[in-house]
């Protein structure tokens, strides 16, 4: 949260950045530094001056300000999928739905695993421990139908939040 808001910080402050328009993209655990950087229950975000225009976040880990009330400082656009046993889905639509205004949009595409916006093949990781069933591991990988979808829906979402 603070190298998000550090980072942010520092770029509308470079010459020719227009501060006003700025958005965060990240992905798994960037995806939930995203929440953490856009959810003023945190006392440092209610603090902070500079709020992006938009903020996107695929695959994140929601559980952590789900339980703290997320309430959206930015318009908010979430892409995960039905399949992750990562960082499951659920959170995030429960997060979404109990959010206070702006509501935030969530694209939940059916049969897509973890890292489903990459070209990789799907493949069982049985090393991490830490996925939706512990000492089963995680699936991770791409789904061509997914990628493009969500490649769409973030290109909307930015073209209609960066006006």
């Amino acid at each position: 949260r603070l190298d998000t808001l550090g980072a942010l910080q520092w770029l509308a402050a470079q010459p020719g950045v227009a501060g006003a328009r700025l958005a965060l993209l990240g992905r798994s655990n960037g995806g939930s530094a995203v929440l953490a950087a856009t959810n003023p229950r945190h006392p440092v975000v209610a603090a902070s001056t500079l709020r992006p225009r938009a903020a996107v976040a695929f695959y994140p880990g929601c559980e952590a300000e789900l339980k703290r009330g997320y309430r959206p400082s930015t318009a908010l656009l979430m892409q995960v999928g039905a399949a992750d046993d990562w960082t499951p889905a659920a959170p995030c639509e429960a997060l979404a739905s109990a959010a206070a205004p702006p509501q935030p949009q969530i694209d939940v595409y059916p049969g897509a695993h973890h890292g489903f916006d990459s070209a990789a093949p799907l493949r069982h990781w049985a090393e991490v421990p830490n996925g939706a069933q512990p000492g089963a591991g995680v699936h991770l990988g791409g789904q061509p139908a997914a990628r493009t979808a969500s490649r769409e829906a973030l290109l909307q979402f930015l073209r209609t939040a960066l006006r």
